[in-house]
Formats: C-alpha cells, structure tokens, sequence
C-alpha cells in the first residue's frame, strides 16, 4: 500500500509530494521515449511475424499533488487513500453477509472470507531530503496493523514481508533479528501463537484461515530477492488442506537469486500436481504476490530460464516501486520473457503451476482490489469435480483515480468533493473466457494472448490498471 504520512496536498509531484514547487510550464510533464512497447519474441508457427507492440501508459513528473493520490508518477499513497480503500471495503464488501455454506461458487459480493496483504505497508525510500528511517517503517507498519485490527477484526488477515518494509532497504539478514522482532510485535495479533517462534527464525508462517480447510503459507520472499545482498545462495497433505502461497517479490528468474529460484520451483511444482512424484491431491492451489503493481500471471516451469548475471542494476532493482524514466528497457526485457513463455505455453499446454502477480492500492498507476472466489464443496462433494480452496474465479476493482485527477483539473470536480469508489474492471473467466483458473486454461489463455493483437492489448491495459489507451 506505501502509505507515505508527508504526503501534502497541492504539493509538487516532482519532490514526491512532500514539498511545495512552483509549477513550471516549460517543464515536460511526460517522459521521453517512444509511446509503445515493441518486444522482441520470435513468431510461432500459428502467429504472423509482425512485432508484438502495445501502447505503454505516460509518466508524469510535473504538477500538484491531488488529495487521493497521483498515479503515474513518483508519489506514494497518501492515507486519504488507504482509509477510504478500507470505508469502500466496509461499505460495499465486508459488511454483506457471506454466501450460503457448501456452495462451490461462493460469490464475492457476499463478503470476504479472509484477506491477503502482499506487503510494503511504508512508503518509499525516494526522497533524499526526507530519508526514511527504521522507526519511520515500524509506525507505519503499526499504523496499518492497527487500522485493520480495529476495523476488520472478524476478518482473518494474513501479512507477508515486503523489501520495503525492512532497513536497510532490500537488506535482511538471518533470523532472529531486530527487524523481524519489531515486526512481530506489530503483527502479533495476526500471527498463530504456534507460528510465533517460526517467524523470528526466518519471518515466515502459516495460517489457517478455514479451520482444517484452508492455509495460506506467508513467505518471507526477502531471502530470495536478488537485491539483498546478504544472501548468496540459498503435514498439510495427511488433513487433507489445501494451502495458499503469498509472498511479496514474485518467484522470478529477474528477481530471485538462481539456487532459491530452482528450489521453490522443485518444492512448489511437487505440491501443486507437477512434480516427478505424484501426489494424492494438490495441497497448493494458488500463488499470489505484490510488489511490481502491475496485473499479469506466468508459470513456474520445471527449469526455470534463469539469467545468472542478473543483479540489482538490472530489472530486478527496478520492478515495483514507481515508474522511472530508466525504466522501459527492463519493462522491455521483462515482459519479451513472459510473452517468450505465452508463446511456448500455447504451444506445449500447461508450463506448471502458474503466479499470479496482483497490483495494489499504491497509485503507481490506478489503485485496485482483487476478491476472488473458491470452491467450498460439501462433505458429500469431497470426491466432486472442485477441491477445498480451489481457486474458482475472481473480480478485479479499480479506483480510476487518474480520471478523478484530471476532472479536477478540468475543474469539473472540487477536490473536496473527490472521494474513493472501486469499480468492477473485470471478471476473469468472462473477460478471458476461462473456464476455469487451471494452469491448463492459462495455457490455453496464453497462446491466445500471444497470437490475438486484439485480446493483448486488452490484456496489457488491464496489466497497467487502465492507464493506457
């Protein structure tokens, strides 16, 4: 979320939004660079030769800071954000009753079972006149714990680490620690008491969120991240659970380190019906992660296409955060990757079991909301076509707050009238046409992604959370 407490309305985006600027018209309020990604992935047999182009969304590092949030650019997001975010969640989701017991298509207007925050809960560390320091993390932290105890408290809430959260920036070292201590202290409401001493060893833990059905395993994804330069290397089956991973860095051969990368894909691909050895049920249903904020999904393939050079001056210090003008190339690199694997999962089916990488609240581009439904079969069901938490379908929300920005530039709107509103985006099985959210349907979804110009540019403006036309 990069709740940012010096966040100051009609302060200049230039300066993160702390600071007061004259505006400057000569100023460009738009980066340099061309206006569409062009990737460079070679044809399929099924596909033309033209490139895979699509229009890229603008940067804008000019301007006054309006009271939501400003996305596109550099600012964090202010806490007229995030409460409102909550007050939409309360209003609209959270305070419906929940849909009846036993039915496989839970609905997710009917309220939230549980809730899954991916990480970064300070802001960034992008103001050289106003550093951030370990107990400037900590409060915020703590204040974002707090809000959530006090208003969603009959919700179970899982946390995950993420590299934002931590000081030195990126930097963890083994457990226990002082970080994970303090961070225990904040989150002890939300820990098991079981999970307690596994936390300070590694800052990671499990949760059930339906007693003896469903877990969510909160990763500590730091230890992984290419960018820690610390780290150089690196029962649920017999109740018959299924389990949730979340994490903050997503499982990327740009982002982990090589050895970490190459032992979740083995564990992960075992537990979730990919391994060499086969399994009874699939005990991992989903894998979900923050940090990038942008709307997309891959495949954990059995040998990931790891690049050992890669470091932290490359794309994997610069995904997720705010859009920077040294950017483009690493998005360039990044997603001629995952369209290089659209291409081969329509070609070979099924890859493994697949990522799904969710944006956030931050206003990097739109804020958004994931509420995904899953299977809830009854006991004479338990042999049926769904298992427990299996993922069934989900809605996206958005606040389209870049066109609340610009209405009130165009004076249409006072900003004292500016409030948040989440909208429906999309729905996946209808907007994809899925049938369901199997990694054989994402298959399927991807060769269609590849080879369809009309279906990837749909695809693309939902990957920036509709900033690009």
């Amino acid at each position: 979320m990069h709740p940012d407490r010096h966040y100051k309305e009609g302060h200049s985006v230039k300066h993160r939004c702390h600071r007061s600027k004259k505006y400057e018209a000569h100023e460009r309020d738009k980066e340099d660079g061309e206006a569409v990604y062009v990737l460079d992935v070679p044809p399929s047999s099924n596909a033309s030769n033209k490139p895979i182009t699509f229009p890229k969304p603008p940067r804008h590092n000019t301007g006054k800071a309006k009271p939501l949030g400003m996305p596109l650019t550099k600012c964090d997001s202010p806490w007229s954000l995030i409460h409102g975010t909550v007050d939409w969640l309360l209003n609209h989701v959270v305070g419906h009753p929940t849909s009846s017991e036993h039915h496989p298509s839970r609905q997710p207007a009917l309220g939230i079972d549980f809730i899954l925050c991916m990480g970064d809960n300070a802001r960034h560390d992008s103001d050289t006149e106003m550093p951030r320091s370990l107990d400037h993390i900590m409060v915020a932290n703590a204040k974002i714990a707090a809000m959530l105890d006090e208003r969603l408290s009959h919700v179970p809430i899982v946390f995950t680490i993420g590299n934002n959260d931590v000081y030195p920036h990126n930097v963890m070292e083994a457990g226990p620690n002082h970080v994970l201590r303090k961070l225990l202290n904040i989150w002890r409401p939300f820990i098991p008491e079981n999970q307690v001493h596994v936390f300070l060893e590694g800052g990671y833990f499990v949760k059930e969120v339906v007693p003896n059905a469903l877990t969510v395993i909160s990763l500590n994804t730091i230890y992984f991240y290419r960018a820690n330069p610390v780290v150089d290397g690196c029962e649920l089956a017999a109740r018959n659970m299924t389990a949730y991973i979340i994490g903050h860095v997503s499982p990327s051969p740009l982002l982990y380190h090589p050895e970490c990368l190459r032992r979740y894909a083995r564990i992960i691909r075992q537990w979730s019906g990919f391994g060499a050895k086969e399994v009874d049920r699939v005990v991992v249903a989903g894998q979900y992660f923050g940090h990038s904020n942008v709307d997309h999904f891959y495949f954990i393939e059995e040998e990931p296409d790891i690049d050992e050079h890669a470091g932290s001056s490359s794309i994997s210090s610069r995904l997720g955060g705010p859009p920077l003008k040294t950017a483009s190339a690493s998005s360039i690199e990044y997603l001629t990757k995952l369209f290089k694997q659209y291409r081969k999962a329509g070609e070979e089916g099924a890859l493994g079991p697949v990522v799904q990488v969710v944006p956030s609240v931050i206003p990097t581009y739109n804020p958004t909301l994931r509420i995904a439904s899953y299977a809830v079969p009854s006991a004479k069901e338990q042999h049926a076509a769904y298992q427990f938490g299996q993922p069934l379908d989900y809605t996206q929300y958005y606040f389209d707050l870049l066109r609340l920005n610009e209405h009130a530039q165009a004076g249409h709107v006072r900003d004292s009238e500016m409030t948040v509103n989440y909208t429906v985006e999309y729905e996946a099985l209808q907007a994809y046409e899925l049938s369901g959210l199997t990694s054989t349907e994402y298959a399927r979804l991807a060769g269609r992604l590849y080879a369809n110009s009309t279906l990837r540019n749909e695809y693309m403006r939902r990957y920036f959370v509709n900033t690009i036309d």
